[in-house]
């Protein structure tokens, strides 16, 4: 199952860093200077979707959006911080149980 969600998540991390990547070269960064998206799959467009929800893109209507580069940067910083403190606190799970186990075969 964890397995499952690493790949989900490194796979929706990729779609942000392509539709951040496409909104640079097309130099997308106003609403003067939006560039269509269409994510093809629905993870793309939840991708998408996500960025919009975050501010790191914004939409200028249809299909045309732009990036916001500070905001695409903060929310990185911030999904950062979040993978790194499930890491941790997956962590701590996995040392605690070890601990528990190694106790009860001990007879502690």
């Amino acid at each position: 199952m964890g397995g499952v969600v690493a790949v989900v998540a490194a796979q929706r991390a990729r779609l942000v860093r392509e539709i951040a990547r496409h909104l640079r070269q097309a130099k997308a960064f106003s609403r003067e200077t939006a560039a269509p998206v269409r994510p093809d799959r629905r993870m793309g467009q939840q991708a998408l979707r996500s960025m919009v929800q975050d501010g790191s893109v914004v939409s200028a209507g249809g299909d045309l959006y732009w990036l916001d580069e500070r905001a695409y940067v903060s929310a990185r910083k911030r999904r950062q911080v979040r993978a790194m403190v499930i890491l941790l606190v997956a962590a701590v799970v996995v040392a605690a149980m070890i601990l528990s186990t190694h106790t009860l075969r001990n007879g502690g």
